[in-house]
């Protein structure tokens, strides 16, 4: 018997063998499928029609698991048990791939280095004034410890304006691409 695991879940239309590999039967169970009326347009088949026919023309197996599991989830059929699942397996592969490929990134990691890069940069405007002050108020003619007074306010009421300020960027907002049409501050 084949493995279901095997096909595009996202295929339309397909080979034989690979609607037996979706159903988890043998080619030759196929074929017979197709002598009983599956439909079948130049070799290929229909993905959603011939689930459809299947489901409907195909009498679960008599006994066994199969049948226990068609009354007791609800007349869930087989066909498209294998079908979720597969759709299910596919998913997992390609977060799978995109995690070791390094496409996705741990929420938990991206929020601590942002804490932290948030809290250099408060420190360094925090000491802008000390820093900064003296230089200013030389080119600038004044007395460095008014300025320096000055600036240390301003740039309080500035933090604490940005730390209460709710973000009105979306994150696909900040990793797109810069609009050459837009004007940049």
């Amino acid at each position: 018997m084949n493995s279901p695991a095997q096909t595009d879940p996202t295929a339309d239309r397909e080979s034989q063998a690979a609607f037996a590999r979706r159903l988890g039967v043998t080619r030759p169970r196929v074929n017979a499928l197709v002598k009983s009326g599956l439909p079948i347009e130049g070799g290929k088949i229909n993905v959603a029609d011939g689930l459809r026919w299947v489901s409907a023309n195909i009498a679960p197996r008599r006994g066994g698991a199969n049948a226990a599991s068609q009354t007791e989830i609800g007349r869930i059929d087989l066909v498209e048990a294998r079908r979720l699942k597969i759709l299910a397996d596919t998913t997992m592969v390609r977060l799978q791939i995109s995690r070791e490929a390094r496409d996705l990134v741990d929420r938990r990691q991206v929020g601590l280095a942002m804490s932290a890069f948030s809290r250099l940069i408060r420190d360094k405007w925090i000491n802008f004034g000390n820093r900064y002050g003296q230089q200013i108020a030389a080119v600038v003619g004044v007395e460095p410890v008014h300025l320096m007074a000055e600036i240390d306010k301003a740039v309080r009421l500035q933090l604490d304006e940005v730390a209460t300020a709710t973000a009105s960027l979306t994150m696909p907002e900040i990793f797109s691409e810069p609009d050459e049409t837009r004007a940049t501050p």
